[in-house]
């Protein structure tokens, strides 16, 4: 009696080969990798779509906002930040919002509002201006 497993059957040819191709396009599918100092990450879907980023950040941090598309594409960005601080009753607690329009790649400093925050939240929304998939991102540029 042949071993549990073991037959005549002809196996599908190349069944490893396919799995390992599967597991090749699933991983350059993915979404830009995220590194260790990538610390959110949003990516528009369709072609007009925008790229929303809400994140949490910390003030003895550095931080910048990467844009990323084809080369060239042009966008604009509206974003929102609120802050809490240690010493409200001296300007420290808050909140800011603007507009910027740039061009793919991009990148921008994020600086914290005020020190001793206890609380700080930053928003933006990447719209293209021209047809793209791109993807807004904060990394993380280590301590101040």
């Amino acid at each position: 009696m042949p071993d549990a497993g073991v037959g005549s059957r002809p196996r599908a040819a190349g069944g490893a080969t396919r799995l390992s191709g599967l597991l090749a396009l699933l991983v350059l599918a993915a979404p830009l990798a995220q590194g260790p100092d990538v610390v959110a990450e949003s990516q528009a879907t369709g072609q007009w779509g925008v790229a929303p980023l809400q994140v949490r950040l910390n003030w003895q941090r550095r931080y910048a906002l990467q844009i990323d598309g084809p080369p060239g594409v042009p966008f604009s960005a509206s974003y929102f930040q609120v802050y809490v601080s240690h010493e409200a009753d001296r300007g420290g607690s808050g909140n800011d919002d603007g507009r910027f329009e740039g061009e793919t790649p991009y990148e921008r400093d994020l600086v914290a509002p005020a020190s001793q925050l206890l609380f700080w939240r930053y928003s933006v929304v990447v719209s293209p201006k021209a047809p793209a998939e791109l993807v807004a991102r904060v990394v993380d540029r280590g301590p101040q």
